[in-house]
């Protein structure tokens, strides 16, 4: 899915987060590693962002609201060698939005954000 589709799911009255995470998963199919929707603390967007290494490769500073691991381990066990796809489905039917709404405004709020 293309941004300018979960755009369009926005549009749809699908809700915000909704949308945003569908963007988050269509940058997971880039390749291995996490997929991640940021908040900039500076400006208050957010943006999707890809890091291909567990530790290194993020914005310093930056708040994550919604995080999602395409490395091999997290999907292999439950959908075999090719269901990234369905991973990625299985993830964005499953995300608690309540959740990831409360760690935006946590990070609007200039608090640390829940973990669940």
């Amino acid at each position: 899915m293309l941004f300018y589709q979960a755009l369009a799911l926005f549009a749809q009255g699908l809700g915000l987060w909704v949308a945003l995470g569908a963007a988050t998963a269509a940058v997971a199919l880039g390749g291995v590693g996490w997929a991640i929707l940021y908040r900039d603390p500076a400006t208050g967007g957010l943006f999707n962002w890809w890091v291909s290494s567990h530790e290194q490769g993020h914005p310093a500073g930056f708040n994550p609201v919604l995080v999602l691991d395409v490395f091999e381990h997290a999907f292999m066990v439950d959908h075999g060698a090719g269901g990234r796809d369905a991973y990625i489905a299985a993830f964005l039917e499953n995300v608690n939005w309540e959740v990831v709404e409360q760690r935006h405004k946590d990070s609007k709020g200039g608090r640390f954000t829940a973990r669940f």
